[in-house]
């Protein structure tokens, strides 16, 4: 496991990337995926979603946490690429968590019914703000989106796509917290 600052340099908001760790430069930083899962201990959903599967590493963490709470809680991860749903899948055998090899924005639409409690958007960057708009209307009252590699704008490394989200997030009405971790996290709450 590589330290964060091989793949993202310090500035004033991270000074210490180092301090976080990841697989290579695409995966969430470990830290922030134990976060997410984290999150999911917390509120207890009957519904996680994930955009963007990527090789399972936060949907292992969040896969293990539903497990362990016994109580029916399930996932379901959105990915395209066939080689990366491969690994997932065999990756998260055993855990209730069902990754679907499709485009996030189709899958998404699919739900028009479902109660989400927490979703995790990490996708390419050009479809995190139209899932977000797909995904808010599905959250439960209180429940919780976090989309990676978005801090607060104007302190992050991806500063554009950062001041996207506030903005969607503000006509979505949604609550936000940024954290300055290497790569940005930021999570809503819908109330």
């Amino acid at each position: 496991m590589e330290t964060e600052d091989r793949f993202t340099p310090a500035r004033a908001d991270c000074p210490h990337p180092e301090r976080w760790h990841s697989p290579d430069p695409d995966s969430t930083e470990v830290e922030v995926s134990a976060l997410a899962a984290s999150f999911v201990r917390a509120l207890r959903p009957d519904l996680v979603i994930e955009t963007g599967t990527a090789f399972g590493q936060t949907a292992g963490l969040i896969g293990e946490v539903l497990r362990e709470g016994d109580y029916g809680g399930r996932m379901i991860s959105f990915e395209v690429d066939g080689r990366r749903v491969t690994a997932s899948r065999l990756r998260l055998k055993g855990l209730p968590v069902e990754v679907v090899q499709r485009p996030s924005l189709e899958g998404l639409a699919t739900l028009k019914n479902a109660q989400v409690g927490f979703a995790w958007l990490d996708s390419l960057f050009d479809l995190r703000i139209p899932e977000l708009r797909l995904v808010a209307p599905l959250m439960t009252p209180g429940g919780i989106i976090g989309i990676h590699d978005c801090g607060e704008p104007g302190h992050t490394k991806y500063g554009k796509f950062s001041e996207k989200v506030s903005a969607e997030a503000g006509r979505l009405g949604l609550r936000r917290i940024s954290l300055p971790t290497p790569r940005g996290v930021t999570f809503l709450q819908k109330w």
